[in-house]
Formats: C-alpha cells, structure tokens, sequence
C-alpha cells in the first residue's frame, strides 16, 4: 500500500504558543523526538507501505528540535519519501547544521505567514535563498480559532486539518490535535 500523505511531529514544543493552536501543542507535555527514535519509527513505518507521496516533519516549531539537521539527512535519503516538507512557523532561524543538512536536497521548508512572523519569516527566506534550499510561503493561509475548552461542537466536522493524519509515538492519528 501507499500513503498520499503523513505529518511525523517531530517536537511539542513551540516559541509561538498560540492561544487557539491547531495542534493543541500548548496544552501537551513537551519533548523533542531524538534521531535514533525518529529514525526507528520512520523505519517502522516505511515497512508498511510501498511510498509516502507527501511526508510533513511537524510539530510544534520543528526548528527546535536539536536533532533536526540529522532527521532531514534521514528523511531526505529515504527513496519512500516522495516529497518531504518541514512546517515552520518561520520565526526561528535554522542552525548552520540545519541550513547545511537543508542545502541542495529535494525537503522544502514551508512556512507559515502569521501577523506575528513577518520580520523572522522575511529573514527566513533570505537564508533560504542564499543557500539553495527549496522553500514555500504560505502568504494565504487564514489562522483556524480553534478553542479548545468550549464543549457541545463537534470541532472534527469543521476542522480544516482532520484529513492530515500524523504519526507520533509509534501510532497513526486521523490528525496532530487527536494525537495530543
């Protein structure tokens, strides 16, 4: 079997901590997945399936995870892996190990156009072009209110993110909010 797309968070935690977090992150216990868990889980995973069309590192902010630059050299070898991607939130620089990890490979940072990110994600992409790394701007993308303490809705139907399943800890989510 294949599978047309997957996020793996990578860390919980986050610089932003948003109120509303699609991910719910402010509100889990936080930790960074280390390469050799990465690597093990990725591999458990890949056992299962033929490809990966589309494979997201996610997290949290995944440009605080200290292992990142070994876990894009990971992802990045895998020919399961089809198209590769990091969500950033775009406000925290990438270490020199990251940008070097990054340079000339086929992963694509993707990042986030927030209110809050403007000046780091205009930094962030002068890094990226000055060292040949394929990026994305989502200059659309509209922020979800998702509030987590009200009751009587069913936050499922109305959510845009609940076809994006994750794999955390060894299992598959139907999305990131139901793995936290």
């Amino acid at each position: 079997p294949t599978l047309q797309y997957i996020e793996m968070v990578v860390t919980t935690h986050c610089n932003a901590l948003c109120k509303n977090c699609s991910n719910g992150i402010p509100f889990v216990e936080k930790n960074h997945i280390n390469y050799e868990y990465f690597r093990d889980q990725l591999d458990k995973l890949l056992s299962k399936v033929s490809y990966i069309h589309k494979f997201q590192i996610h997290g949290g902010e995944p440009f605080l995870n200290p292992d990142l630059h070994l876990i894009v050299r990971y992802a990045n070898a895998s020919q399961k892996l089809l198209n590769i991607r990091i969500a950033t939130n775009g406000s925290v620089m990438p270490s020199q190990g990251l940008i070097n990890a990054l340079r000339g490979t086929r992963v694509v940072v993707a990042i986030s156009s927030y209110d809050f990110n403007q000046i780091q994600r205009v930094k962030l992409v002068d890094i990226c072009k000055k060292n040949d790394i394929k990026y994305i701007v989502y200059d659309e993308q509209k922020w979800y209110e998702f509030d987590p303490l009200s009751r009587g809705q069913n936050h499922f139907d109305v959510c845009p993110i609940n076809s994006y399943p994750c794999y955390y800890m060894g299992k598959v989510y139907l999305c990131a909010r139901i793995c936290h």
